[in-house]
């Protein structure tokens, strides 16, 4: 097997590989598992440029079949694995453990990796806790049905860039502005409205207000700390983990040599 920097040639089967790896129940709530994922990291690896600190590296046998990837990102001295996933057939092989190593080993100076993962997933958190990751802060992902769509001064902040977005890779950020505030709002496929404030999610007014825009949306989603998430009326349908590796003395010790 070999480990090695993601071309966009392999987003076709990188973006096949991903999908399978979310449960289908969850295909609606996950940027990842949407129609443009191929085109969204292929644009990563054509314009490196714009998307500064993104690592994307891909395993593939000897056949050329892509059997590994992953997504790490870089914000000075922190580390987060985005995202990691390896075929089937290659499971428990080590693909996981050397691809992580491979990343680890060309950014040296950092102090810490993080991660989250489904809580469900017991066999990756097995294999990051031998690791050496620790830390189970837990977030619940909520959902809720949308308001009917009612008619209020809630403004796209950009409109067209958002649509461009959504139409090339099935999911956007759509920033809105209502009474006089912006508010950070996604789509996510046909359906989904990502709230990334606790306060819009509960929001009557605004959610109702964003539906008159985009009358097709009919569920909101947020992922929010498990300590907060019994303020919020929604429905859980995944429960996801943050994990850290502290690197700390790994760049002591190189530093000492």
């Amino acid at each position: 097997m070999t480990i090695r920097a993601s071309t966009t040639a392999d987003m076709g089967e990188v973006a096949a590989l991903v999908r399978a790896s979310f449960a289908e129940r969850l295909h609606p709530f996950m940027t990842y598992a949407q129609s443009g994922i191929a085109a969204f990291l292929g644009a990563i690896t054509e314009h490196p440029l714009l998307f500064p600190g993104h690592r994307l590296l891909t395993c593939e046998d000897a056949g050329g079949r892509v059997t590994g990837f992953a997504e790490f990102r870089v914000d000075g001295q922190n580390g987060l694995l985005s995202y990691i996933c390896v075929a089937p057939a290659a499971r428990r092989s080590g693909l996981a453990k050397r691809m992580i190593a491979n990343f680890l080993s060309e950014n040296s100076g950092l102090t810490r990796l993080d991660l989250d993962v489904f809580e469900e997933n017991e066999p990756a958190i097995h294999l990051y806790e031998q690791l050496g990751f620790a830390g189970m802060d837990r977030s619940l992902w909520l959902t809720r049905h949308l308001p009917a769509p009612a008619e209020g001064n809630a403004q796209p902040v950009n409109p067209a860039g958002a649509l461009a977005a959504y139409v090339r890779y099935g999911f956007c950020e759509m920033p809105v502005r209502y009474n006089a505030r912006s508010h950070r709002l996604g789509r996510i496929g046909a359906r989904t409205l990502r709230c990334f404030e606790a306060e819009d999610f509960g929001d009557e007014a605004l959610l109702a207000a964003v539906r008159h825009l985009l009358p097709e949306l009919d569920i909101a989603l947020l992922i929010s700390p498990a300590d907060q998430a019994q303020r919020w009326n929604g429905q859980n349908v995944n429960v996801s983990r943050r994990m850290s590796l502290d690197l700390r003395a790994r760049l002591s010790a190189g530093a000492a040599t």
